[in-house]
């Protein structure tokens, strides 16, 4: 892919949970580079979002509002539906009945519409499950140990024959713990869910110990990349968008409290049955085809975080 080229700025890019930590931070700078927007969400965007977008407030399988949202010629950006896999193994039947008929028709749209590209936020970490490798390749065999994973793996294989089927080109994104300003501490979030209770003297739970390792990336870092994939070349593909790098819970718990300038009070339990002792991703491809990789270290991405969510307290 040739630096610095990018979609035409007339093609329309619909984003369905555009009102979520990624969809607002993805609209934002969109807006920057004068996009057309469409958005689907169940709940409504920021009020200083609202007038520059198109929103269709209500759920991404719904015809009508799919019929009014998705234009021809343009890029589908698949948010939506359920993303946190405690709760998807809590009620795997749920889970799948939101998200795999809703994506179906979502694609049945695409395909009427003739889109040029559908980009699809998947999930490393639950689709490899347990592997031997590190960092994990992106030739590894898919080894999926949730529920949340099997759905989303199923997603992406449902991606990729639509695509083939009605010729327009697909990007699968093998995402890991995307963190940053904007994401609510009573997410799944880790990173604002842990410098949230350290700055109210709650108690931090660790599933495991602190030697467990995830791949943490900054949102802005991710918001780059998610944009460069609007590309004409990067099509028909399947990418990591992660930082390569392995960082403990120990270590993400001292760069909060260097952060906050407070210690943490921490609560050990038995590690889950879906939760991996160590993740960590190749990124070398990645880089190869969007002339990419993450930029903001650990310790910057946590201070930018406590500052955001000591604001909210403001």
């Amino acid at each position: 892919m040739m630096a610095g080229m990018q979609t035409p700025e007339n093609t329309p890019i619909c984003i369905t949970g555009g009102a979520g930590f990624i969809g607002s931070n993805l609209i934002g700078a969109l807006i920057k580079n004068r996009r057309r927007i469409s958005v689907i969400d169940l709940k409504t965007p920021h009020a200083d979002i609202l007038p520059h977008i198109a929103f269709f407030k209500g759920d991404f399988s719904d015809q009508k509002i799919l019929d009014a949202a998705v234009k021809k010629g343009g890029i589908i950006v698949h948010l939506g539906g359920t993303s946190n896999q405690a709760t998807s193994e809590k009620d795997p039947v749920t889970d799948t009945m939101i998200n795999i008929p809703g994506t179906l028709r979502l694609l049945e749209a695409a395909s009427k519409r003739k889109i040029a590209k559908f980009v699809f936020m998947s999930s490393a970490p639950s689709v490899y499950g347990v592997q031997k490798k590190f960092p994990i390749p992106p030739t590894a065999v898919p080894n999926p140990i949730s529920a949340h994973g099997i759905m989303k793996l199923a997603i992406e294989n449902y991606i990729r024959y639509y695509a083939q089927k009605n010729g327009f080109s697909y990007v699968n994104l093998r995402c890991v713990n995307i963190y940053g300003p904007g994401q609510l501490a009573n997410t799944h979030g880790v990173v604002s869910r842990f410098i949230w209770q350290i700055l109210h003297d709650e108690t931090v739970e660790i599933w495991g110990s602190p030697d467990i390792s995830r791949d943490f990336l900054f949102v802005d870092d991710f918001i780059e990349a998610l944009m460069k994939t609007f590309h004409p070349r990067v099509q028909n593909t399947m990418l990591h968008i992660a930082s390569c790098k392995n960082v403990s819970l120990g270590t993400l718990l001292k760069a909060i409290e260097k952060a906050v300038g407070k210690k943490a009070k921490i609560r050990y339990r038995q590690l889950r049955s879906i939760d991996m002792p160590a993740i960590q991703f190749a990124t070398s491809q990645t880089r190869a085809i969007l002339k990419w990789k993450a930029a903001t270290s650990i310790d910057e991405g946590v201070r930018k975080t406590a500052a955001w969510l000591r604001g909210l307290d403001a």
